[in-house]
């Protein structure tokens, strides 16, 4: 499957966020999913940034584009529907 999306952290004092967009093609043969550096711990754990509350951060996705990927008898991709 390949999607285009955006992952927020929510600080729920101010109501601001930290975001990254990004592209994947998702697989059970890829591991590496993700962004390397996100966000510090540092800033997480900082109380005054208002990201961790409580013991509960804010995390939402944002799906802009998602398609499912097949590969045909040759190895190449053919891109899905948009959906």
């Amino acid at each position: 499957m390949y999607a285009e999306f955006t992952l927020r952290v929510r600080d729920q004092l101010f109501g601001q966020y930290v975001e990254k967009k990004a592209n994947c093609h998702f697989s059970n043969s890829i591991n590496n999913w993700g962004h390397l550096e996100f966000m510090s711990l540092d800033e997480l754990n900082t109380p005054a940034r208002g990201f961790l509350v409580n013991n509960t951060v804010e995390v939402e996705a944002e799906i802009h584009f998602m398609t499912v990927v097949k590969e045909l008898p040759g190895g190449g991709p053919i891109m899905g529907v948009k959906t």
